[in-house]
């Protein structure tokens, strides 16, 4: 379980640009942030057939 790597990004753009391209196991969002909020990137997640644990 130590096996991991953890990515941060900026805004919910970068989210989205990356998470197309390493689709994680995890994710942990806040509510406030640059281009959408936690809760609009949730949506967004589950229009994309989100599988991952998500945290706000």
């Amino acid at each position: 379980m130590n096996d991991f790597e953890v990515t941060t990004l900026a805004d919910a753009k970068q989210f989205q640009e990356t998470y197309r391209k390493i689709k994680p196991h995890r994710i942990v969002l806040d509510i406030v942030m640059p281009g959408l909020d936690g809760i609009s990137l949730i949506d967004w997640l589950a229009s994309s057939g989100n599988q991952a644990a998500v945290v706000i």
